[in-house]
């Protein structure tokens, strides 16, 4: 059927219309990539910046607690509130005077069908257990940190809601308004 230029220039209209809200959508999405990509790299840099944060207070517990006389470090559970200062044990030994001990102690080897294969798990085990003399043992001292550090010291987080009042409700939390935050 033949068109008429009215109807065509309707057309004509509503294909301007729906470019231009493309290029406008378009613009938009752009807007905010770029706005994200800002808030990636925020990202990645206040993560860089925590874990430089954290492995210097784990290096500073563990240097404040290896600093103290022996006798301190057996009571000393805190290097400070929220750092707990803990110990990993390190097994240290020749594996092949270890394999030649264990085939004379079957307890530690594991024994199948086809082979028998020597249990380090099992080994170690026995070894923090008894002194064998090819074996050294270490408790090395490793500091640990507390998921939430603000109720440790004590500090109020920042941003955090407010307490709740007498009536138990939290202002702008409990279902109250903005407006009726203390700030």
């Amino acid at each position: 059927m033949p068109k008429t230029a009215d109807e065509v220039r309707k057309l004509a209209v509503a294909v301007a219309n729906a470019r231009r809200r493309k290029v406008l959508a378009r613009d938009r999405v752009t807007a905010i990539r770029e706005a994200n990509v800002a808030a990636f790299i925020e990202e990645a840099e206040a993560g860089a910046s925590l874990t430089r944060l954290e492995n210097e207070l784990r290096e500073e517990a563990v240097g404040y607690y290896t600093g103290l006389p022996e006798a301190e470090q057996k009571t000393v559970k805190e290097a400070a509130p929220g750092v707990a200062i803990e110990h990993e044990i390190h097994v240290e030994y020749d594996e092949r005077l270890a394999v030649a001990w264990a085939r004379q102690h079957a307890a530690v080897m594991v024994h199948t069908e086809q082979v028998t294969t020597f249990d380090r798990k099992a080994f170690e085990t026995y070894a923090k257990a008894h002194q064998l003399p090819f074996v050294t043992i270490d408790r090395v001292p490793k500091a640990s940190i507390a998921k939430d550090l603000w109720g440790p010291l004590g500090i109020k987080e920042e941003g955090s809601p407010p307490a709740p009042d007498a009536s138990g409700q939290t202002p702008g939390v409990d279902g109250n308004g903005p407006e009726d935050l203390p700030f």
